[in-house]
């Protein structure tokens, strides 16, 4: 998946292992930079675009069958991921644009 701030807010939630393909396009490069986060955790795995098909191997294909086979790596990452999860995330952006408003109202 591209590792935008909600995307990786619903896998934290999820506690899911996720392979993650940072978009190069975006500013500031913050979707590495998010998703590298989570690697250096051992939460994630990421892929560089430039990784996708180097060698003419599957660099997609390797990391899915690692996680198909190996069951412990699996739970690892979900634990870890996990941890990155935010407590009524939805409640609070419901309060920041409820707040907006009404100061747009003001």
């Amino acid at each position: 998946c591209r590792a935008g701030a909600s995307t990786l807010g619903e896998i934290t939630a999820l506690g899911k292992p996720a392979i993650l393909v940072p978009s190069p396009f975006v500013a500031s490069n913050h979707q590495y930079k998010n998703a590298k986060a989570l690697s250096d955790e051992n939460a994630a795995i990421v892929i560089s675009e430039d990784e996708l098909n180097s060698d003419g191997k599957c660099r997609v294909c390797e990391c899915v069958d690692k996680l198909y086979e190996d069951q412990s790596y699996r739970e690892t990452l979900s634990k870890n991921i996990r941890k990155f999860a935010k407590d009524d995330v939805e409640k609070k952006i419901f309060e920041a644009i409820e707040k907006v408003i009404q100061n747009k109202r003001k």
